[in-house]
């Protein structure tokens, strides 16, 4: 699957999340299974609320939760961890 930018990028994100048959590319492969589904709903726009009542967690937890993925995924907000990125890549700090 191709990366791609613009208003269909969740798409991409969410297709490879969901994706049980295939190994998923780095950083997702570093991801439980919780911390996909919190991340699968991060890409498709929810806010820790409404993650919190579609999973049945606490706000709380998905707090810690997204986190977890944030660092797992080496990004520093939730914007970054749903934006699209080639394959085997993870999204690295900018250079100061």
């Amino acid at each position: 699957m191709a990366w791609c930018s613009g208003p269909g990028s969740a798409v991409g994100v969410l297709a490879t999340l969901r994706a049980p048959a295939a190994p998923l590319p780095p950083p997702f492969d570093r991801l439980t299974q919780r911390e996909r589904e919190v991340a699968a709903q991060l890409a498709s726009g929810r806010d820790n609320q409404q993650i919190a009542r579609a999973l049945g967690l606490s706000p709380k937890t998905i707090r810690n939760t997204l986190s977890i993925v944030l660092a797992k995924l080496q990004v520093a907000d939730r914007v970054q961890a749903a934006l699209p990125r080639p394959r085997g890549r993870t999204v690295a700090a900018t250079p100061a």
